[in-house]
């Protein structure tokens, strides 16, 4: 069966603790996370990077009330979150 309604989720760089979760650290990816928060206010909303707690809570918040496929990007996860 087919679902009645999609919700794509389109985060920037999700910010967390990747190790909590037995993920292995990458140095490139932790240079970037330390870049970004630092220059993160001077980047466009939707590639500013984003903590997975905000992208849950925009998740839970804007599920979709009609069918069809719906696309959340990050910008607009930013406001919500």
């Amino acid at each position: 069966l087919a679902p009645d309604a999609l919700l794509i989720a389109r985060p920037a760089l999700l910010l967390g603790d990747r190790s909590a979760l037995g993920q292995p650290v990458r140095r490139l990816e932790s240079w970037s996370q330390q870049l970004l928060l630092r220059v993160g206010h001077w980047l466009p909303s939707g590639w500013r990077p984003i903590a997975a707690e905000d992208v849950a809570r925009a998740l839970t918040s804007t599920l979709p009330t009609s069918t069809g496929v719906s696309i959340l990007g990050s910008a607009e996860m930013q406001d919500v979150g």
